[in-house]
C-alpha cells in the first residue's frame, strides 16, 4: 500500500481511466437488474508507468471524520465506500427536508436528479439503444445532485407522486392499473411550439424476494410484483391508450395500438429492469400537448398465484418537464394546474 504518491506514478480521476471507468464499478452486475443506480466520487488511483499496477494511496482518498473522535480527528475513505457514505448524506437531507415522504420516494428523487457527466452521456448517444443496457450496468443513472433532488427551478419543475395499488387480489387475478394526468395544460406546451423539453420520469418501488429463487433471471420467481409506466402515445386518445394496456376496455372494433414509443432515450426494454425505473424523453414541446396521460401498470411475479390472498403495494413516481433555457417559466403554469387536479388516479378494474 502507498503512503505517498511516488514520482514515478501519476494519479488519474476517475472519468481519465480506460473507457471512463472508475475501478470499483466496473464489475457489470446481472443483466436483468440495473446496478449500481447512481455513481458519485469516490477519490482517485494511482497508476504505475507502465500502467499495470494501481493502488489507492491516502493522499488521493477524500477526506471525512475517524469513527475514534477523542483519539484521532480525521481519516480518509474511498471507493464504494466513500460512494455509499455521500448517498447515504443525500437520502438523510432528503428526509430531514421532506420528513412525511416514502422510502421509495427517496429512492426515486436521488436518481431522478442524477445526469451523467459528459463523457459518459458521449458514450450513452454514441451506442445504440440496445447498448445502453451494458453501459447502465457500469454507471447507473448518473450522478445526483442534491441541489436538483431538493428543489425545482422555474424551468425545471418535478411532480411527486406517492400512491399503493391492490397488485394482486384473491385468487391471483390483478384488478387495478391507475391513470394519471399530467400537470401541464397543452396550451402551455403548444405556446412552447418547437421549444427543446425534456421530460423524465422515474417510477421507484421495493419488492420481496422469494426465499425459494435468486437472482432476476425469471419474471415470476425472484420478485413479488412489478410496476411499469406507459405514456400516451402521439395522436392516440384516451380511449385508445386505456384499451392498449387493458383488454376490457378493447370494443368489438378495436384494431390494435395506435402510435410508437418515439423518443425514449433507453425504451422500455432496456429501462423496465429491476424494481427502479427511469427514462427521459426528449423533443418539441409541441409533440407533448396531446400526450398527457401517464399510466402505472402492475405486473406479475411469485405473489401471483391461484392460491394468493390480496396483496398490496407502494410506489412512488417522479415526472420532470424541463427546458434549456431558463428564459421559461414552467414552475408558475404548472404549481397552478396542480391545485385544480384531483391527487387521486383514475383505477382501471381489469
Amino acid at each position: 500500500m502507498l503512503t505517498a504518491r511516488p514520482r514515478t506514478w501519476q494519479w488519474r480521476r476517475g472519468s481519465a481511466f480506460p473507457n471512463g471507468e472508475k475501478w470499483s464499478s466496473r464489475r457489470r452486475g446481472c443483466a436483468d437488474a440495473v446496478r449500481p443506480d447512481v455513481v458519485i466520487e469516490g477519490g482517485n488511483l494511482a497508476v504505475s508507468p507502465s500502467g499495470a499496477e494501481w493502488d489507492s494511496p491516502a493522499c488521493l482518498a477524500l477526506l471525512t471524520t475517524h469513527y475514534d473522535i477523542p483519539n484521532r480527528f480525521f481519516d480518509t475513505i474511498h471507493a464504494t465506500s466513500a460512494a455509499a457514505a455521500q448517498v447515504s448524506w443525500m437520502a438523510a437531507e432528503t428526509l430531514a427536508h421532506l420528513p412525511d415522504c416514502w422510502e421509495e420516494t427517496v429512492r426515486a428523487l436521488i436518481v431522478h436528479s442524477a445526469e451523467w457527466p459528459h463523457l459518459v452521456a458521449d458514450k450513452f448517444n454514441a451506442a445504440r439503444r440496445s447498448e445502453r443496457a451494458s453501459l447502465l450496468r457500469t454507471y447507473g443513472f448518473g450522478v445526483p445532485d442534491i441541489r436538483r433532488v431538493l428543489a425545482s427551478a422555474g424551468n425545471d419543475v418535478a411532480v411527486v407522486v406517492e400512491n399503493e395499488m391492490m397488485v394482486v387480489a384473491a385468487g391471483g387475478t390483478m384488478p387495478e392499473m391507475h391513470f394519471y394526468q399530467l400537470p401541464w395544460t397543452g396550451d402551455l406546451l403548444r405556446d412552447l411550439g418547437d421549444t427543446p423539453v425534456k421530460l423524465r420520469v422515474t417510477l421507484s418501488y421495493f419488492v420481496e424476494s422469494n426465499p425459494a429463487a435468486r437472482g432476476w433471471k425469471g419474471r415470476y420467481r425472484y420478485a413479488s410484483h412489478g410496476f411499469r409506466f406507459h405514456l400516451q402515445r402521439p395522436n392516440e386518445s384516451d380511449h385508445a391508450f386505456f384499451a392498449r394496456l387493458n383488454i376490457m376496455d378493447r370494443d368489438d372494433d378495436w384494431d390494435g395500438a395506435e402510435g410508437g414509443e418515439d423518443g425514449w432515450f433507453l425504451g422500455p426494454r432496456q429501462r423496465n429492469r429491476g424494481s427502479l425505473h427511469s427514462d427521459i424523453w426528449e423533443g418539441p414541446a409541441i409533440t407533448l400537448a396531446d400526450r398527457r396521460k401517464l399510466a402505472i401498470v402492475p405486473l406479475g411475479g411469485w405473489w401471483k398465484s391461484p392460491r394468493s390472498p390480496e396483496k398490496r403495494a407502494r410506489y412512488s413516481l417522479v415526472v420532470s418537464l424541463a427546458t434549456p433555457t431558463d428564459q421559461v417559466d414552467l414552475y408558475t403554469p404548472v404549481s397552478t394546474e396542480l391545485a385544480t387536479l384531483t391527487t387521486l388516479p383514475t383505477v382501471i378494474e381489469t
